[in-house]
């Protein structure tokens, strides 16, 4: 009998294509990397890194990557069904809404993926702006921003989703002394500092823009938002690594400009004690010694 974990199982073609892909004895959550408590949060972060390992995309040619692709596929589209889990939970059955009177290449697991992920366009960034912006989300965010970084609005120009320097620093003070007024937050008053980093960003963001569309012609294309990010810490990174070693050879020349210890005087040797009638014979020597010199002196 098949067995996918600890459950007998009967052969459907998304079970032996998990299967096939991961082995018999095997547990759709373990194949995922989550407990079996984790919610439709997790499991669909969990599924997004483990099928952009084995996407298509990033392995062309490469059947045993599709085949994992397709597999870790039919295991979420499982788990995020609440019926299909519930019967996977219970008996270790594995129910998929996809038809088993043939091959699981037919479903179109990347429309699935697709579906869960589709791709960053001009046209839906522009919207998310146009929706995201004066929302009451976008509100929340600014002043959880504002009161955590206690009235830094650069930071806070940072954190907040598509926001602008130019644009955007006078109407967030607007919303965050409004939101004073009415007792919401903290008075922590405003420090700006305009930042050139920040402007080389914006510019780098539109340039990315700009790039997906003569590409893609507004159509689906790579995630800037992404790009961006990576490229912040990859920067990031970089300076740290060159922070470190000019640290290191910094404190490689203080070490060798250091003086080298002086070495301490030997104590002089201590006196060797003398008892009462020792010193008095030493000093009548002294006298004696001293009378002498006194009288050839006077000769």
């Amino acid at each position: 009998a098949f067995k996918l974990g600890a459950w007998p199982l009967r052969m459907t073609s998304v079970a032996a294509s998990i299967s096939a892909a991961f082995g018999d004895d095997v547990d759709l959550y373990a194949i995922l990397g989550v407990e079996r408590s984790a919610d439709a949060s997790a499991l669909r972060k969990a599924f997004r890194k483990k099928s952009l390992k084995y996407h298509p995309d990033k392995n062309p040619g490469d059947e045993r990557a599709v085949g994992k692709f397709q597999a870790l596929c039919a295991v979420h589209s499982i788990l995020a069904d609440p019926e299909s889990r519930r019967v996977y939970d219970e008996t270790g059955e594995v129910v998929s809404s996809e038809s088993d009177d043939g091959d699981t290449e037919r479903a179109d697991w990347m429309a699935y993926w697709r579906t869960l992920f589709p791709k960053v366009t001009v046209e839906k960034i522009q919207k998310f702006r146009e929706e995201y912006r004066d929302s009451e989300e976008e509100r929340q965010a600014i002043l959880r921003a504002y009161e955590s970084q206690r009235g830094d609005m650069n930071v806070v120009l940072e954190t907040v989703m598509c926001s602008d320097d130019e644009t955007d620093l006078r109407r967030f003070k607007k919303i965050i002394r409004k939101a004073i007024r009415a007792g919401d937050v903290e008075d922590f008053g405003f420090v700006y500092t305009k930042s050139e980093s920040r402007e080389g960003e914006a510019k780098e963001a539109e340039e990315l823009l700009a790039k997906i569309q003569a590409e893609n012609g507004g159509g689906a294309g790579a995630d800037p938002l992404s790009m961006i990010r990576n490229r912040r810490q990859a920067r990031a990174a970089s300076f740290l690594d060159g922070l470190e070693a000019r640290y290191k050879e910094m404190d490689a020349r203080t070490k060798s400009l250091r003086p080298e210890p002086q070495k301490k005087y030997a104590k002089p040797a201590k006196e060797p004690e003398i008892d009462e009638e020792e010193f008095q014979r030493i000093q009548a020597r002294i006298l004696k010694r001293r009378n002498r010199k006194s009288k050839a002196a006077s000769r």
